[in-house]
């Protein structure tokens, strides 16, 4: 037993270096849209504004505070104001092991831990300036803690759920979806524990979830509080039209449809193992069901809880807005690889005549697994999520004396607030037609041309037509692309 929890621990050592390593590495490439946002719109801020600002649903705040500290102390840079999102991601693998650890199946947290280090989803987040590394960690622990509270019964590992869920809310609000799915399935174990078994009063069941839950919502508050105001007046502005949340193309981004085939198109060229993994991540769902289920259901209620709140409200629907189910999702396909690694060994002879039993079969899947991630991997270092700076190197090489550079649509951020804010920007096709009248020899940039089809079509429309699509720069942030646009007079 011994030897076989050292084995475990250099093992779980070596992936927690990996993992250490590969988000290092890379850490500091340019800035793509989003936190560029969290850069000038909120860690710029001084700090007595931050306590008072909410601002928007882009304001992770928790990781604003944090980016905030890591800039000040090291100086603004890429990778300080990503660094807290690293540290968050590689300990959210060392809680996910744990977590997955919490259901005895000791290899299985192993191998998901070490797919999480090797994953380009979980390293791309990771190097991204923004909470979701930090929602994996808090809401992995939540379920952790969780599990040993309804497992002993102890108010200190409520105390804890309380705090780890308070975390998660104070990065993002979205958190509160697999809370609401962990406290219905603490819920339903009462209720077996008070009514159906009979094993303890009501009472003395009940003051845990309270502490746990009650607390969380209390710590919350507490936090919000200031930013009321603030946060009043920004979901009244989410409940009016705006090319934010409604318009031709944005309806596209709120289809569950248009979530999953991003999702699977994010794989690039693995994509032809997704249907395997699908069908092990289903075994393996079923036998967590049975074996843990405190712990899997609510991941399994999350899910879809998530997409039926987010279409009944018209909001996006970001495949980004799951990432804190990838822990659950890649032990599930794990489990149900090894499940069928036992299956395989025990009713094919051949196999038994080439000395493949059960674990060396479960060794040589991980394996490969482990092996197939890396292609992918790779796309996370070949570009940056969205090439900006390249976009504006590009026109600063071409750009002749007298010619006009103009942002358009979702452009203006990137640019003329941050890379190049002596650019103008168009507002409005009255404005792009004055400008283009105006002016023979000009450049248009163009960010998120989906965007801009789907906000400003008769734009779109006058540059497909009357100008030249000068060059385009492709991240690996899938619809980030920035066209450039040129038109030269005769």
């Amino acid at each position: 037993m011994k030897e076989s929890i050292t084995k475990e621990t250099i093992l779980f050592v070596a992936v927690i270096v990996t993992a250490i390593v590969l988000r290092i590495w890379g850490l500091n490439q340019e800035l793509w849209y989003d936190e560029i946002v969290t850069l000038t719109e909120f860690v710029r801020r001084p700090v007595s504004d931050l306590l008072v600002t909410f601002g928007s649903m882009n304001n992770h705040l928790a990781y604003t505070w944090l980016a905030k500290a890591s800039t000040g102390l090291l100086g603004e840079a890429p990778w300080s104001l990503r660094l807290p999102a690293a540290i968050l991601g590689v300990l959210s693998i060392w809680a996910v092991w744990r977590l997955i650890r919490f259901t005895n199946l000791k290899w299985v947290a192993l191998v998901s831990a070490a797919l999480l280090a090797v994953s380009y989803h979980h390293v791309w987040f990771s190097q991204n300036a923004r909470g979701y590394t930090g929602l994996l960690l808090f809401t992995s622990l939540s379920a952790l803690s969780m599990g040993y509270a309804l497992k002993r019964q102890r108010i200190s590992d409520w105390a804890l759920y309380a705090v780890f869920a308070a975390a998660a809310l104070m990065i993002h609000l979205t958190a509160a979806f697999l809370l609401t799915a962990q406290g219905l399935t603490a819920l339903a174990v009462g209720y077996r524990e008070v009514f159906v078994q009979k094993n303890i009063s009501i009472w003395p069941w009940l003051k845990g979830p309270l502490i746990g839950f009650g607390g969380a919502v209390f710590i919350t508050l507490l936090i919000y509080a200031p930013m009321a105001p603030d946060m009043i007046e920004t979901f009244s502005a989410y409940d009016t039209p705006s090319e934010n949340k409604t318009g031709p193309g944005v309806e596209e981004w709120q289809n569950p449809l248009w979530t999953i085939i991003e999702t699977l198109r994010s794989f690039g060229a693995i994509g032809a193992a997704v249907p395997f993994a699908l069908a092990f991540a289903a075994i393996g769902a079923v036998r967590l069901a049975r074996n843990a289920p405190v712990i899997a259901i609510p991941f399994l209620i999350h899910i879809p809880m998530t997409v039926i709140i987010l279409t009944a409200a018209s909001f996006r629907i970001w495949p980004r807005y799951f990432f804190i189910d990838i822990g659950f999702l890649v032990a599930c396909v794990v489990y149900g690889a090894f499940w069928v690694a036992d299956a395989t060994a025990r009713y094919a002879p051949a196999l038994k005549r080439l000395s493949l039993d059960g674990p060396k079969l479960k060794i040589i899947g991980s394996i490969m697994m482990v092996f197939a991630s890396l292609p992918l991997l790779v796309k996370n270092y070949g570009a940056p999520k969205q090439e900006f700076e390249g976009a504006a190197a590009y026109i600063a090489r071409m750009q002749q004396p007298g010619e006009t550079v103009m942002t358009v649509g979702l452009a203006e951020l990137p640019f003329g607030g941050y890379l190049a804010p002596e650019w103008p920007h168009i507002s409005s096709y009255g404005e792009f037609k004055a400008a283009t009248d105006a002016n023979n020899d000009i450049w248009i940039v163009v960010a998120f041309p989906t965007h801009l089809v789907a906000t400003y079509p008769e734009i779109a429309d006058r540059l497909e037509a009357d100008f030249d699509l000068a060059s385009r720069f492709s991240g690996t942030l899938s619809g980030g692309e920035v066209f450039i646009y040129h038109r030269r007079a005769p």
